[in-house]
C-alpha cells in the first residue's frame, strides 16, 4: 500500500512566538487518498465545548500559510478527538498532507497549540490563512526563495475529480448524480426559512484582495438572497448560493471550489449557503446542505467539513436523520 502513512508528533503550547510546554500529540493515519488525525491535550483550562480551529501549515518563503483541517472542542479532561480531511488537495488546496510542515491549532485568547514536522522551528506570530501568500512576487517565476514551485490556490475542476474519485467511492456508495440527471430528479424540500428581497442589484463585488474580509462579506451580504434556516443565531446571517455564483465569488477572493462534496449537495438540494458563525469568532462559513449520517460524515470530513448543524424542524425521510449543514470556515 504505496500510500500508507502514519506516524505521532506531539503539540506544544506556545506563548506569544516562544515554544512552551508538551501538551500532548496528534497521532496522522493516511490511507487510500484519505487522512485521518487523532488528537489528545491534557488542557484543562477551557471551558466545556470550546471551539479550537486546527490548520495545516505549508512553509510559503517566511509565511506559515494555514490550511482549514477541521474544528476540536475541549471536554471536562482536555482536548481530544478525529478529524478526517482528503490526503489530497487538502482545504480545497492544491496541497497534500506530503507538503505539511506541520499543524497549528488556535484557540480562544490567542492560545496556540502547535507541532512541526520539519527541522525548522515555528514562529505563530507568521501563521496566515490569506491566500495572497500564494501569488508568485515575481510574475516572470513560478517558485519560491528555495526554488520549489508554489502550486496553484485550486486544481483544475477535472484534475480535482480525477484525483478523488477513489476516495469519494470508499467515502459513500450513493451515486452523484451529474447535473443533467438532478435537473431531471423530482425536487427535494428546501430548507424552512424566509427569503429576504435582498438580490444582485446592491454593490458590485469587489477584486481579490480588495479590502478586508469583513468588507468583502458585507458586500455579498448585501448581493445575494438572505436565508433563515436555523433555530438560533450560532450560524446567522446566511445567503443562498448557487452553483452559478462561484466564479463570482472566486474572482471576489472567497476560496471555495466546486469540489465534489459541493456538487453533490448542490444537486441534491439545488443551492448552499455562506453565514457568520458566531460559535467559532465570527468567521465566515461555508454551508453544504445533507442529512447526519455515517457515510456523508466521512465525506464531508475528506473536504474539511468538519461541523454538522441541524436545519430547523428537518428530519430525514425515516424521521431521525436530521437534515442540516456542514460546514467549514471559508476566507
Amino acid at each position: 500500500m504505496s500510500d500508507y502513512k502514519r506516524f505521532v508528533a506531539y503539540l506544544y503550547e506556545y506563548h506569544g512566538n516562544t515554544k512552551g510546554e508538551n501538551r500532548g500529540f496528534v497521532r496522522v493515519e493516511a490511507r487510500n487518498g484519505s487522512c485521518q488525525m487523532g488528537f489528545q491535550l491534557k488542557v484543562i483550562s477551557l471551558p466545556e465545548r470550546t471551539p479550537l480551529n486546527v490548520c495545516g501549515f505549508v512553509r510559503i518563503r517566511d509565511v506559515l500559510f494555514g490550511i482549514p483541517i477541521g474544528i476540536l472542542r475541549s471536554g471536562k479532561n482536555g482536548i481530544s478527538g478525529r478529524l478526517l480531511a482528503p490526503a489530497v488537495h487538502m482545504g480545497d488546496t492544491a496541497f497534500s498532507l506530503k507538503d505539511l510542515s506541520g499543524l497549528l491549532i488556535r484557540g480562544p485568547e490567542g492560545k496556540i497549540y502547535a507541532t512541526q514536522w520539519d527541522d525548522i522551528p515555528i514562529d505563530p506570530g507568521r501563521f496566515t490563512t490569506d491566500p495572497s501568500v500564494l501569488q508568485d512576487p515575481a510574475p516572470a517565476e513560478s517558485a519560491d526563495e528555495t526554488g520549489s514551485e508554489i502550486p496553484p490556490a485550486f486544481p483544475a475542476t477535472e484534475a480535482a475529480a480525477a484525483d478523488t474519485s477513489e476516495t469519494v467511492r470508499i467515502a459513500s456508495t450513493e451515486k452523484i448524480p451529474d447535473e443533467k440527471e438532478a435537473l431531471q430528479s423530482d425536487p427535494i424540500p428546501e430548507p424552512e426559512g424566509k427569503e429576504t428581497e435582498a438580490g444582485k442589484d446592491g454593490p458590485s463585488l469587489p477584486l481579490p484582495g480588495a479590502g478586508s474580509p469583513e468588507e468583502r462579506w458585507e458586500i455579498l451580504f448585501s448581493r445575494f438572497p438572505h436565508i433563515r434556516p436555523f433555530d438560533d443565531d450560532e450560524i446567522s446571517d446566511c445567503v443562498r448560493l448557487d452553483l452559478k455564483d462561484l466564479p463570482e465569488l472566486r474572482k471576489a477572493g472567497w476560496l471555495i471550489s466546486s469540489n465534489q462534496f459541493l456538487l453533490h449537495g448542490f444537486y441534491s438540494y439545488r443551492h448552499f449557503l455562506m453565514g457568520r458563525s458566531s460559535s467559532l469568532g465570527n468567521v465566515i462559513i461555508l454551508g453544504v446542505p445533507g442529512i447526519f449520517d455515517i457515510r456523508e460524515q466521512f465525506m464531508a470530513g475528506m473536504f474539511g467539513f468538519s461541523g454538522f448543524k441541524p436545519a430547523r424542524n428537518q428530519t430525514g425521510a425515516s424521521g431521525n436523520t436530521p437534515f442540516g449543514y456542514w460546514y467549514r470556515q471559508v476566507q
